[in-house]
């Protein structure tokens, strides 16, 4: 039935679709705090600035 439905209606309500897809993707999603951190990016820049610092005396949190 919309696709028949006059093109300012569609356009309209695809606007009032959109935001309301934004709106519910700022709502809070549930988090499983029984699973597992991700492990630490394996990319050889990221160990070398961390090696880096670490031989400058600083660290990286």
């Amino acid at each position: 039935m919309l696709r028949h439905s006059p093109r300012g209606f569609r356009e309209i309500l695809n606007v009032i679709v959109r935001i309301m897809i934004f709106v519910f993707s700022l709502l809070p999603q549930p988090v499983d705090l029984r699973r597992k951190p991700p492990e630490p990016a394996r990319d050889p820049l990221v160990n070398a600035v961390k090696k880096g610092l670490k031989q400058e005396g600083r660290g990286l949190p």
